[in-house]
């Protein structure tokens, strides 16, 4: 009994009061192509006004797959290490001129790997330089309390700690949406928020500010 006693002694009261928020995020599409569509996904809602965190101990990868990376909307923590694989059978040359972290890889083939620390926050477009129809967006927090949004627009963020803080709300082609919430031993389980969304144009210049050559 004295053991139990002791054991519960040590842990962080913030620790045995925090709680987890959940919801949907709905997106409410402005172009008319999109209209109608019920996928919610890549939202990102993460906490603002959190102490300094831990980064978590855990490896990101942003693969090339089929032409495509393997995530539209990537969030990740300050100090951050993100890891790009080549898994086609052909070249990439991953690159972003973003102010948030510019950086070129150039070009490498299927099974090579190369990483980047990113360690600013900020919104960064990542491109290949040969695909054009590649396109991701990373966004670097300067915390780690954040959930991406499932095909449903459900999320959950888990083990807040206690206080008042404001949720913000982003995807790509949106304004950062806040609300103001208090955290406390209670879940918060009816975070629900619409999202407007405008269509973004895929056409880009590459790397050396040019158009890319039509094959």
């Amino acid at each position: 009994m004295q053991l139990i006693f002791l054991f519960f002694l040590f842990i962080p009261i913030a620790a045995l009061q925090a709680g987890d928020i959940e919801g949907k995020i709905t997106k409410i599409f402005e172009d008319e192509e999109s209209k109608g569509s019920t996928d919610f996904s890549d939202v990102v809602v993460f906490v603002n006004g959190l102490e300094e965190g831990k980064i978590p101990e855990r490896k990101i990868f942003l693969n090339q797959k089929n032409k495509q990376f393997t995530s539209k909307v990537l969030p990740v923590s300050v100090g951050e290490t993100v890891f790009f694989t080549n898994e086609d059978d052909f070249y990439h040359n991953v690159w972003s001129l973003s102010s948030a972290k510019t950086f070129d890889l150039g070009q490498y083939k299927k099974g090579e790997s190369k990483s980047v620390v990113f360690d600013r926050p900020g919104i960064v477009k990542v491109f290949c330089n040969i695909h054009p129809e590649m396109i991701s967006t990373i966004l670097v927090l300067k915390k780690s309390k954040y959930a991406l949004t499932d095909k449903a627009g459900q999320f959950i963020i888990k083990d807040v700690p206690p206080g008042e803080y404001e949720i913000r709300v982003w995807t790509e082609g949106s304004q950062i949406v806040a609300r103001k919430v208090t955290v406390n031993k209670d879940n918060i389980r009816n975070f629900n928020m619409e999202i407007a969304v405008k269509k973004v144009p895929i056409e880009h210049l590459n790397k050396e500010g040019k158009p890319y050559p039509k094959y």
